[in-house]
Order: structure tokens, then C-alpha cells, then sequence
């Protein structure tokens, strides 16, 4: 063996005693506690998966000897830095049970650890990071995208640095099923995401009534008058809403004014009948250009949003008729949204602690007002509500430039909730390719934009304070009675969704797993005994849907022609699935 690797086998148990030191883990058995030697195999370097090129570690045949690392051959043309962050990966690795150390993306915990412990210059660390987030890229699965490069370190600021020490230990209580003897990747990561997003730490008393005005914005955020209006100080204000940001990944949401750069929002909702039709449907859709999220609703129902150029609109309606007759699912149902709302009710939180755990007078409420008819029992839906109906500026969308869909690209991240902190515009124009030398340019076309009002407030997002449960409801009644309801409906803990042209509104309302099944039951009820049609049903707030990359793309618009992108290639040819 080299003098080099003796080294890095050296440094080995060294880094796994830090671990156990800072991790608060118990040491592990002596035959875990070194690695006895590297296999160099031939296996090729390959930057595409968590463990890019590193075939298994893996405890020898005889098993007080210790690890044997096996890596690839092109491992040894790489860096010393390289080297010793793939110790520290195994190092964290060496913690997991078996049946949870061979997946891939357990592996992301160990770089993580290693970047956070490892002690490597900045240069090498910064690296390491695009290193990380090149083996490591999102990963789309049903419910939810798995991002470890992003979301733990952004979740580490949640749990105030205590991440690796709280998910290990908890990551080693998981089990395969009966029925097998390993887990997959996809249930690791599924339980990895809900396990984050149902840890959260109790608002403090200032944080609370600081949501509470922030939730009541109707005006951009002016700090200066909101600190007069709660009686604080700007820089103490400033505080506060820097703490809700990094432990409640706080988002102070906008939204792009569709019509004014030529898209039309359009739900599409399918009859299936089976998962085969589900998984063939959503194939097709998926394949679109303009598609935003596809999800399934109950047993019965797909749910498709489509972002489309308006003057399109009877191509895609005709096309969609032709789909659902081919697939046999019946009459498709293609409305486009009215308008989008969100609501915050924040009276049921107690400051220090949660939300309160009785929820009957609530319940109570709901049931009376619906069951009276609706007649003025609670205040109207006093939440942001945001309309599309801009006919008139349908007749004169904006011809979008280049650096626009910089700023468009931030306002899309806030709206499908993935948590990501706005980057700079310096870093915004490198990712669209555009030469900083056009960083004042960008910054006049935002102020440009701004007062054209692409975009509008849309109130607040908040995350990890312990609304584990979506009620997904669909109200299939004339609009009145969809408001009507959705006022009363105002009074659960956060809720938000859209109303379509129909009137008909589809709904998402947030609320804790304790008071989940009661306030399930109580609106199944309510809503049977009053004659109202709705479909509801729950589920946990990180199944909450599977989104795409944004429509609102440069790829898919004309520069030249000042439009959106349509061929004869757009719609997919529709064939008899045989």
C-alpha cells in the first residue's frame, strides 16, 4: 500500500471520533473503527449520482479487520481535498445501519458532514460544494424533489445548527418493511423530507404578531411603517424578520401578472379509472412545454395546470377533447383560473408553544356557519386575492427581454414553495448567461417591470411551524356559494388555492396532524348534510404536489418575434395506446 493512502487511512478514525464528539453519538465496536485498506477498482470516476464512482464501502469478509473502501481508479488523478471529503463521507456513513448506508443518497449526509466539519480552505470548500451539487442534482419524485446540496444546509439554519445531530440518530430508528430486507432510495428520502418539514420550533411572541401584520399586507413591505405599526424599532424589526426567515424559511411571496406577458393559466381535470391511465395521461401532459404541476386528486381525478399562450387556448381545448376520447376518460373539464388566494389566520396560535390543541370552537364555527346558510357568521375571506382578469392587457402582453426572465425566475421559485432564498442579481444574470457588465441594466429593467406591475404581493408563505396536514378540497358549486364557503374555510390556520372561471374552487387548507382527522370528519359532514358538492381528502403537507421547471422560460419564448413559442410539435400526436 502507498505511503498516501496509509495516510488517509490514518486520518480515518480520527474523523469518526470527531463525528461521534460533535454528533453526540456513541463511539462504534472496534471492528467499525478503521478502514483496513482501499481497493482502487476500475469502475470509471462518473459525476452523476451521490456516490459518483464509489462503488460500496463495506465491512471486510472477516470482520474485526474493519472497512474496505473500494473507489475508483481515476479517484487517484483527483486532488488530495477530494480524497480526504470522501473520508469524511464514510466516516458519517460508518453511523447508519447497513440497510440504510447502501443508498445513494445517504451519501449526501456524509459530504455534508464533511463540509461542515472537514477543515478545508475556502477555495477547496467552495469546490466541494459545486462538486456536491453536480454528483448530487435535484431529484423529482412523486410528491416532493429531493435537493440535499440546497436543503440541508438551508435546514440546518432552521434547527439552529443541530441537523446532523438530530437526523442521524433518528434516520437509524427506520426499518425495512416485512416484506424486505433493504429501502429503497425513494422511501429514505420520502421519510428524510417529511421528517424536516414536521420539525419545527414554536414562534416567539414577537415573531407572532409580526406574521399577524405581515399576513394583512395589502402594500409592498415598507419596514419603517411596519415597526411604527407594532411598536418597535426598524432595526429590531429587521431582526426579527432575519431570524423568521432562516429558522421559518419565511417567504414574502409574489406573483407574475400572467396576461401581462401573454400566458393564461389553465386547470385541466381528467375522469381516470386506473393508475395505468393515470401514469399514460401524465406522460402525455408531462411531455408539453407549457406544463406547470400534474397531480391526482383522490382516486378518480387528474389534476393537470397548464400555462399557455392565451390566443391558444381553443388548439389546446380541441386537442385535449381528442386526448380524453382516445384515453376514454370522458369529458375533460378545461377551465382557466379566475383568480389565486391565500389566507393566514394566526388567532389560534399560542406564542412559545403552537397552535392551540382545541380546535372545536373552530370546528363549531365552521359547521354553524355552513349549516345557517352562510348568512354573515364569520368576516369574509380577508386574505390576499388576486385576480387574472386583465382583459385589457391581454390585447398588449410585454415583449420580454433577455434579463426579465431573471427576474420572473425568482418570483416562480416563491410561488411553488421551494424554499429558495433569492439569489443575487449578479449570480441571476450568470445563470441566464447574460455578462455582468449588464448588471445596472438588469437592475433599471427590475424598477421598468415594477412599475409596470408584473408582479404583485401575494402575502406570506411560512414553513416548520407545524402544519403537517393538507385538506385538498375541490368545491364544485356556482361561485357565490365557492366564496361563500371559502370565507368560512378562512378560518382554519392557513389556506390557500384558486378559483376557475366556472366559479368551482380548488382548495388547499394547512392544519396540524393532531387536528387533522377532526377537522376532516367535521367538513365531510358539514358539507354532506348541507347539499354542498365537494371532494376532500387529506394528506401529509409534503405530498403537496410535483412540480416541473417553470413554463415561463427562455427557451420557450420568440425574442425576435416578441412571443411564445407554438409549433406544430408543441401538443404531442395523440395515439390509441394499444
Amino acid at each position: 500500500m502507498s505511503s498516501e493512502l496509509q495516510k488517509l487511512i490514518h486520518r480515518f478514525k480520527p474523523k469518526q471520533d470527531s463525528l461521534a464528539k460533535v454528533l453526540d453519538l456513541e463511539a462504534l465496536p472496534r471492528r467499525k473503527d478503521r478502514i483496513l485498506d482501499f481497493v482502487w477498482s476500475d469502475h470509471p470516476l462518473v459525476y452523476d449520482r451521490p456516490r459518483f464512482g464509489v462503488i460500496e464501502s463495506k465491512i471486510a469478509d472477516r470482520p474485526h479487520r474493519g472497512w474496505q473502501v473500494m473507489l475508483a481508479q481515476s479517484f487517484q488523478d483527483e486532488s488530495a481535498y477530494v480524497l480526504d471529503w470522501v473520508l469524511w463521507r464514510e466516516a458519517l456513513l460508518s453511523f447508519l445501519l447497513p440497510h440504510l448506508r447502501h443508498i445513494p443518497e445517504a451519501a449526501d449526509l456524509g459530504m455534508y458532514a464533511g463540509l461542515q466539519y472537514g477543515k478545508f480552505s475556502e477555495s477547496d470548500r467552495e469546490a466541494l460544494t459545486a462538486l456536491w451539487k453536480q454528483v448530487s442534482p435535484p431529484q423529482h419524485y412523486q410528491h416532493y424533489i429531493y435537493d440535499g446540496p440546497f436543503g440541508f444546509p438551508l435546514y440546518d439554519q432552521v434547527v439552529s445548527g443541530t441537523f446532523l445531530q438530530r437526523v442521524v440518530p433518528w434516520l437509524n430508528t427506520l426499518r425495512p418493511t416485512t416484506t424486505r430486507t433493504t429501502i429503497s432510495s425513494h422511501t429514505y428520502t420520502a421519510a428524510l423530507e417529511r421528517w424536516q418539514l414536521e420539525t419545527h420550533i414554536p414562534l416567539t411572541e414577537p415573531e407572532h404578531f409580526i406574521l399577524i401584520a405581515l399576513s394583512r399586507l395589502t402594500n409592498p413591505l415598507h419596514q419603517s411603517r411596519l415597526a411604527d405599526q407594532l411598536n418597535m424599532s426598524v432595526s429590531g424589526l429587521s431582526q426579527h424578520l432575519t431570524n423568521l426567515a432562516q429558522r421559518h424559511h419565511l417567504r414574502l411571496l409574489r406573483s407574475i401578472d400572467l396576461p401581462l406577458i401573454g400566458l393564461l393559466p389553465l386547470e385541466v381535470f381528467f375522469n381516470v379509472t386506473n393508475r395505468k391511465m393515470v401514469q399514460r395521461i401524465s406522460e402525455i401532459i408531462s411531455s408539453i412545454q407549457y406544463v406547470y404541476f400534474i397531480q391526482s386528486f383522490r382516486e378518480n381525478i387528474l389534476h393537470c395546470r397548464l400555462l399557455i399562450p392565451y390566443e391558444r387556448l381553443d388548439i389546446v381545448n380541441e386537442w385535449l377533447d381528442d386526448l380524453a376520447i382516445i384515453e376514454g376518460t370522458g369529458a375533460v373539464q378545461s377551465i382557466a383560473n379566475s383568480s389565486l388566494f391565500f389566507n393566514w389566520n394566526f388567532d389560534t396560535y399560542i406564542p412559545d408553544s403552537g397552535w392551540s390543541l382545541d380546535f372545536t370552537l373552530i370546528l363549531n364555527l365552521i359547521e354553524s356557519s355552513i349549516s345557517n346558510n352562510l348568512e354573515n357568521q364569520v368576516a369574509p375571506n380577508q386574505g390576499f386575492h388576486y385576480s387574472y382578469d386583465s382583459v385589457a392587457l391581454k390585447e398588449f402582453p410585454i415583449r420580454l427581454q433577455l434579463e426579465d426572465f431573471a427576474y420572473i425566475r425568482r418570483t416562480f421559485d416563491s410561488i411553488l414553495l421551494t424554499e429558495r432564498i433569492a439569489s443575487q442579481p449578479s449570480q441571476e444574470l450568470r445563470d441566464l448567461g447574460i455578462p455582468e457588465t449588464m448588471h445596472m441594466r438588469y437592475r433599471r429593467r427590475i424598477r421598468k417591470l415594477e412599475r409596470l406591475k408584473i408582479s404583485k404581493n401575494n402575502g406570506i408563505t411560512l414553513f416548520h411551524i407545524g402544519l403537517d396536514t393538507v385538506l385538498k378540497i375541490y368545491i364544485n358549486e356556482p361561485r357565490m356559494i365557492s366564496e361563500q364557503v371559502l370565507g368560512v374555510l378562512s378560518l382554519l390556520p392557513y389556506l390557500n388555492g384558486i378559483v376557475l372561471e366556472n366559479g368551482h374552487a380548488y382548495v388547499f387548507a394547512y392544519v396540524t396532524n393532531s387536528h387533522a382527522v377532526d377537522t376532516l370528519s367535521t367538513l365531510q359532514k358539514t358539507f354532506a348534510k348541507n347539499e354542498i358538492e365537494a371532494s376532500i381528502e387529506a394528506r401529509p403537507a409534503w405530498q403537496s404536489f410535483t412540480g416541473f421547471e417553470t413554463p415561463v422560460s427562455p427557451k420557450n419564448y420568440d425574442f425576435a418575434k416578441g412571443e411564445w413559442k407554438w409549433d406544430e410539435c408543441t401538443l404531442p400526436k395523440i395515439r390509441k395506446n394499444t
